[in-house]
C-alpha cells in the first residue's frame, strides 16, 4: 500500500528491479495462503432407507 500511495500521491516511480520485486513478494504471498487454504467440505453420503 505505501508503494501505491507513493505512486499516486508522491508521483514517485518504480525502477524495473523493484516491480520485479514486488510481484515476486506479492505472487510468493499468493501462492502460500493459496497452497495453506483449508480442502472443500465433503458432503455427508446419502443413506439408503
Amino acid at each position: 500500500s505505501a508503494v501505491l500511495l507513493g505512486w499516486a500521491i508522491a508521483g514517485q516511480t518504480l525502477s524495473p528491479q523493484q516491480t520485479i520485486g514486488a510481484a515476486t513478494v506479492l505472487g510468493s504471498v499468493w501462492l502460500g495462503q493459496w497452497a495453506l487454504r483449508p480442502a472443500p467440505a465433503q458432503p455427508a453420503p446419502l443413506r439408503a432407507a
